[in-house]
């Protein structure tokens, strides 16, 4: 797990310092030049990021369930119990 930290930490860091030197528009990139002018949207848009990730996290996972063979089975088991009963 420790080294998942680290890895994601470093991956991140050098996406920014990669787009950064090479003059592209990236998310982070963005941001940081954002926060230079205007901090406070630099922030809400952040945060704004960070909740549509964990929305768009949530979406996939409720997904992965409903179209996964144990979640199909699941669900035919109980519409089975819900028909016997």
């Amino acid at each position: 797990m420790l080294f998942s930290v680290f890895f994601t930490t470093a991956l991140c860091f050098g996406e920014f310092s990669l787009a950064a030197t090479l003059g592209q528009q990236t998310v982070p990139v963005w941001l940081f030049d954002v926060s230079s002018n205007n901090f406070r949207a630099s922030i809400a848009i952040a945060v704004l990021l960070n909740l549509a990730t964990w929305a768009l996290l949530f979406v996939a996972t409720l997904s992965a369930d409903r179209f996964s063979p144990a979640g199909r089975a699941a669900r035919a088991e109980r519409s089975l119990q819900k028909a016997a009963s």
